[in-house]
């Protein structure tokens, strides 16, 4: 009696053993499925959180160095102390600032993407605490890290901004012909179909 019993427990055991196998990759399929996007998230948060954190300590470096600059002006009286506070208060208006990333764009063109060039319409104040310059184009969101650099560099020297936080946004452009057809003229039909008939 023994021996019938032997192979229905084994029989009895492989299938727990595969019930719980199947449990647990379900498991693992609603976790990467799911639990995905959240994770992404996530990572962006993290990240941007890092940025803000970063960007509030370059902030108080530069507050801390205006300040003591501030207090070396007021006791020294030496006008070079006064020179980042200059920098920042200048007056920069869109032209002036378009005309220095026109430059840019000519000495060093923005890469292509897709076959297709990026294009950099104008540029001009955001903001003064910290200076931001926004700047306005096609396809922006796909400019490189490097290329965002290397204009930040070209509006620091342009505008003397040493020893102050700069910070250059990108704004695309909403296509006003997205997402409608291009339908054809009476004229244009006629056309396409005399060409298609002699083909």
């Amino acid at each position: 009696m023994s021996n019938r019993n032997s192979p229905t427990a084994a029989r009895l055991g492989l299938a727990l053993m595969a019930a719980a196998c199947a449990a647990l990759l379900v498991l693992e399929v609603y976790q990467d499925f799911w639990q995905t996007p959240e994770l992404r998230r996530s990572r962006d948060l993290v990240v941007h959180s890092y940025e803000v954190i970063l960007t509030a300590k370059r902030l108080e470096s530069t507050i801390k160095e205006a300040e003591s600059r501030q207090r070396s002006f007021l006791l020294a009286g030496e006008p070079e102390d006064m020179d980042a506070y200059r920098a920042a208060m200048r007056e920069m208006g869109t032209s002036e600032l378009t005309r220095v990333m026109e430059a840019a764009v000519v000495q060093h063109q923005p890469p292509m993407v897709a076959g297709r060039r990026i294009k950099l319409r104008y540029a001009h104040l955001a903001g003064r605490s910290p200076l931001t310059i926004l700047v306005h184009g096609n396809q922006t969101d796909r400019l490189p890290d490097s290329y965002r650099r290397y204009l930040i560099n070209e509006f620091r020297s342009a505008f003397e901004l040493k020893g102050l936080p700069l910070r250059v946004e990108f704004k695309t452009g909403e296509n006003p012909f997205k997402g409608r057809k291009n339908e054809l003229t009476g004229r244009q039909m006629k056309k396409r179909r005399r060409i298609r008939g002699q083909r």
